[in-house]
């Protein structure tokens, strides 16, 4: 028998997306169109009866099951960006219910954005590919003295 979805939790997870839905734009990022929500998280919910501490508990799943994107979560007066994708359906509910917990998460636009920050931060501004040619260079001087060396012996 195929186990139903945490209803109250489901429930909150659709009428948020529900109400996201219907305050989106259209709106073109990359090419792609697609629906961005402007807006806070913590107060939609509340208006919607959301109990307080339930927002992190519907968006993660939507998340994961690509119902939703966040591209910025907003703090105090600056509101939160979220593409919308899909509405989530109890199949999928389900399934995420049911899913093991995995190591590696679907990469998304906002994670890979911060990923090339986080590297272009270790870099601090590090022109890679010329500290590998100038490293190439520098080997192959060595490898020149290493063999006069051995010559000269």
């Amino acid at each position: 028998m195929p186990r139903q979805a945490s209803t109250k939790t489901y429930s909150y997870a659709s009428a948020f997306y529900a109400r996201c839905l219907q305050e989106a734009t259209d709106t073109v990022i990359e090419g792609d169109r697609v629906k961005l929500w402007k807006g806070f998280i913590g107060q939609t919910a509340r208006e919607l009866d959301i109990p307080r501490g339930m927002e992190q508990k519907i968006i993660k799943p939507l998340t994961e099951m690509g119902c939703l994107e966040v591209l910025t979560r907003g703090v105090g007066p600056h509101p939160s960006i979220l593409v919308l994708r899909h509405a989530p359906t109890e199949d999928l509910w389900v399934g995420e219910d049911r899913a093991p917990v995995g190591l590696t998460r679907r990469a998304t636009f906002a994670t890979m954005v911060a990923d090339v920050e986080n590297i272009k931060r270790s870099l601090g501004g590090v022109n890679l590919a010329e500290a590998l040619i100038a490293l190439d260079q520098r080997l192959e001087q060595l490898e020149r003295k290493v063999k006069q060396l051995q010559r000269s012996k």
